[in-house]
């Protein structure tokens, strides 16, 4: 392989590399829905549904994840956002976090809106 042809090719990579760093992924481009729950409870059973149903509504712009809040990682999360035990967080492409609600008692027209106001709506 020529020198010029590896010199592009690794810069090729390392423009790849500091695109996804970066948040240029596919993933990274859309707004966040982070729904830390507590298993089992009646809370977390009504609120998964409708909030799956935002990446129906608003395809390719959001992704909505649910962590389970019992986890570690979530713990250290929740500790970080204040909430005493579960939540919801809503956060921009770039990771900015837009809306947040402790608990289960979130509306879901009020994240709706977060959304289409963070350029969610198509």
């Amino acid at each position: 392989m020529s020198q010029p042809l590896r010199a592009r090719l690794a810069l090729t990579a390392a423009t790849i590399a500091l695109g996804l760093a970066f948040g240029c992924g596919p993933t990274e481009r859309r707004i966040q829905v982070i729904y830390y729950f507590q298993a089992g409870s009646e809370g977390a059973a009504r609120a998964t549904p409708m909030l799956k149903a935002l990446e129906g509504e608003f395809p390719g712009r959001v992704v909505v994840k649910t962590i389970d809040a019992a986890s570690p990682d979530a713990k250290r999360d929740l500790t970080r956002l204040g909430f005493p035990s579960h939540g919801l967080v809503v956060r921009d492409a770039r990771g900015v976090m837009l809306f947040k609600s402790s608990g289960d008692d979130f509306d879901i027209e009020e994240i709706r809106s977060t959304v289409r106001q963070a350029g969610g709506a198509s």
